[in-house]
């Protein structure tokens, strides 16, 4: 396999059309397909600490910190996705004799058929449709799930301003899917996060105009660094209470039943141990190199002061496996011979495996009460996502003078137009009937929630019979 691969095609797959014809290929393309989201979320996390720490030493509002930095940080894996199968359909465009066999049969075989041929540009566009429909209805319905009392509350009108961003931005994209790419259309995406940004930072400054508010002078801790110190207090105090009690005992536990409650409670340490122990040994080739690279600096660690060095670290790492992503689901693309499967692929799996996180995020704020903070980040996201993650590589491409999007996919025209519909039922059924009833809060329940998973699993499965039948 070494001896056959030379470095056109090292930089075309890596050299996986060598190896992706037998067992172990598929096998070894899976692994790295799955290393690549474990280290992506990792790397994610890590670039998340940076920039938290970043906006406590710049002294960044937390409203203001939300919807820009910490956004950047959660949409970070889809953008660079985007990022990179814009450049690679940029690069391969103009290097078609150094594509393997198999993409320029798959080519000629779609050209005769007078279909576009695919184009990897359609994988980060449609992880990146696939990301807001996660949004608008998994995540949601999960954080519903784990609220208290089974009901999420929001506020409603943080809420009307968020979704309303995120459908003109999606406005934008799909006038660029079904009508034409150029830097007149792009430079739009960027213009709306601009004014989203401003409208958020300004608005402490309005409202001290409008209704006189007394500014507070000096500098004030500021809420990231006051969420360590209550996190501190809180191990403090756990560990205080656990020392007052014989070891296997408790405040709350019976003493006639304890034998059974060590008993269960040993059982199920050492199944819990087991499994957080392959789960790690089996992630920690992808794992341990981000950390030795990656310096801690959280807030209150020693190397606090080097979030700089560990954003651009973290950055780089979310690249390398961003290409890997785009590789190997491309590979898979031509094994499949679907013009339309790279951008399901991205619309489905890839948009899953980079929401994972976010929605584990969502559902542990919203179960310690702060659902309007799990919406807000979860949408501040996906506007980052279409406004940045689209708009900065489009914008430079047709700059350039390259057309980014020219598949032209089917695809992703009836991906966004059902993601329109979601969010046009979504504004007005909950923060824009909130608003025209008077209520400050929108309340979505685990009914809701339930009708929410549904319609997300019909429309996968609606969107791969489109693929299916292109």
């Amino acid at each position: 396999w070494v001896m056959a691969c030379d470095i056109n095609q090292f930089v075309s797959d890596f050299c996986l059309s060598s190896v992706d014809r037998t067992w172990s290929g598929l096998a070894v393309e899976v692994a790295l397909f799955g290393w690549s989201f474990v280290g992506l979320a990792h790397a994610a996390d890590k670039m998340c600490d940076s920039l938290e720490t970043l906006c406590d030493h710049w002294d960044v509002p937390e409203d203001v910190g939300g919807v820009t930095f910490m956004a950047f940080g959660s949409a970070v894996p889809e953008i660079t996705v985007n990022v990179v199968s814009t450049v690679r359909s940029m690069v391969l465009s103009g290097s078609t004799p150094k594509r393997s066999r198999e993409a320029q049969a798959l080519v000629l075989m779609l050209l005769s058929k007078r279909a576009s041929p695919p184009s990897e540009i359609d994988l980060g566009c449609g992880a990146i449709l696939g990301s807001g429909m996660v949004a608008f209805l998994v995540i949601p319905a999960l954080c519903a799930f784990a609220s208290r009392g089974a009901v999420l509350t929001l506020q409603s009108g943080a809420l009307f301003r968020d979704v309303s961003v995120y459908l003109l931005s999606l406005g934008v994209l799909i006038s660029i899917i079904v009508g034409r790419v150029d830097f007149a259309h792009t430079v739009w995406f960027l213009v709306l996060y601009w004014a989203f940004c401003s409208a958020i930072a300004f608005r402490q400054g309005c409202r001290q105009i409008l209704f006189g508010s007394a500014v507070v002078q000096g500098r004030q801790v500021s809420v990231f660094r006051q969420r360590y110190e209550e996190d501190q207090r809180q191990s403090i105090a756990l560990g205080r209470e656990m020392t007052q009690w014989p070891r296997g005992e408790g405040p709350s536990r019976p003493q006639d039943t304890e034998a059974i409650h060590q008993s269960r409670g040993r059982c199920r340490d050492a199944v819990k141990g087991v499994a957080v122990s392959v789960s790690k040994s089996l992630i920690l080739p992808v794992t341990a190199p981000i950390d030795a690279t990656c310096p801690d600096c959280r807030i209150f660690q020693p190397m606090e002061g080097w979030y700089a060095v560990t954003f651009l670290v973290a950055f780089g790492w979310i690249g390398l496996w961003s290409m890997v992503v785009t590789v190997v689901t491309n590979r898979w693309v031509v094994l499949l011979g679907h013009p339309s499967a790279l951008g399901f692929v991205g619309l489905c799996v890839v948009a899953l495996g980079a929401e994972i996180p976010d929605a584990i995020n969502a559902v542990t704020v919203a179960s310690r009460g702060y659902g309007s903070m799990a919406a807000s980040s979860c949408i501040g996201s996906q506007i980052c996502n279409i406004c940045l993650g689209l708009g900065v590589p489009w914008s430079a491409a047709a700059w350039a003078g390259e057309v980014p999007l020219t598949s032209q996919d089917r695809l992703l025209e009836d991906a966004s137009l059902v993601l329109l519909c979601v969010v046009i039922v979504f504004l007005c059924f909950y923060p824009a009937r909130a608003l025209a009833q008077g209520s400050a809060t929108v309340t979505i329940t685990a009914n809701h929630g339930t009708v929410m998973i549904i319609a997300y699993l019909l429309i996968v499965c609606l969107l791969g019979e489109v693929t299916i039948s292109v």
